[in-house]
């Protein structure tokens, strides 16, 4: 205030604007499609939701399955360092005849870490690759695009293919 004139207080802040983003989605409407795979579900993958029903509970199904596909290798097994062993992505959940190491098979690679990118731990889809492109997968079982899924989930974590994984691989 100018010398001689009553102070008056200072006016209130004004209030803060209400945080911006899209509303928080409940599993528990999808609880009886994720089943065993709720927990892991709802703390590893982005939620969705969306008008089609049809796509959301497609959307919610096709994590479940990535879920029960997610396997442990040992310690010490070609391409594993990790105390707690390696993850693999497997195409079958029973064991087949045709299959390779740790009952996977060279040819949904791509697919897995296309898929696996929105993945928030990045353990899972960084062992698939050494399995796959270091270890004992057998990569040249027939042609697969790996390579390309890898540079495109670097791009999403990293903006660049010179950092995680593919640095480390390429």
């Amino acid at each position: 205030s100018p010398p001689g004139l009553p102070s008056s207080p200072s006016p209130p802040p004004p209030p803060s604007p209400a945080p911006m983003g899209p509303p928080p989605i409940s599993l528990v409407a999808f609880a009886h499609i994720l089943n065993e795979s709720f927990s892991w579900v709802e703390a590893h993958v982005p939620h969705f939701e969306c008008a089609d029903a049809d796509i959301t509970q497609a959307y919610w199904y096709r994590w479940r399955l990535f879920h029960l596909h997610m396997a442990r290798r040992r310690k010490g097994q070609p391409g594993c360092t990790r105390a707690e062993g390696c993850w693999v992505l497997t195409e079958f959940l029973k064991k087949v005849f045709w299959s390779g190491p740790s009952n996977t098979i060279v040819c949904p690679a791509g697919h897995h870490i296309m898929e696996g990118r929105w993945v928030r731990d990045e353990r899972v889809v960084d062992d698939y690759a050494r399995f796959w492109f270091v270890g004992d997968g057998w990569r040249k079982q027939y042609t697969w695009w790996a390579a390309y899924a890898l540079w495109q989930r670097s791009l999403l974590l990293h903006a660049s293919a010179d950092r995680g994984i593919t640095g480390e691989l390429f």
